[in-house]
């Protein structure tokens, strides 16, 4: 399998939806149905806006995945493909 098929069919695209803090929106508006990006190509750095809990305004922004996986809760890392690449063979 790989990591796009992977993301897109059993992670679901976890890191492109909403976690704390964030409580909207549920999840990036680049998101497709199908759980893919639909500005993959040029994703780095697109920023939208979201809401915390405390309803204060926040921008979101996309990184590039070994940026953003330390933001990452731990339950979160253990499945995704790109810490655990042994996923992929499942």
């Amino acid at each position: 399998m790989t990591p796009a098929q992977y993301c897109s069919t059993v992670c679901e695209a976890a890191c492109c939806r909403k976690r704390p803090p964030f409580v909207s929106p549920d999840h990036c508006p680049q998101l497709t149905r199908g759980n893919t990006c639909s500005i993959y190509e040029t994703r780095i750095g697109f920023t939208f806006a979201g809401r915390t809990g405390d309803g204060l305004e926040h921008p979101c922004s996309c990184l590039p995945i070994a940026e953003a996986l330390p933001l990452f809760p731990a339950s979160m890392r253990e499945k995704c493909c790109y810490e655990n690449p042994e996923l992929l063979e499942e």
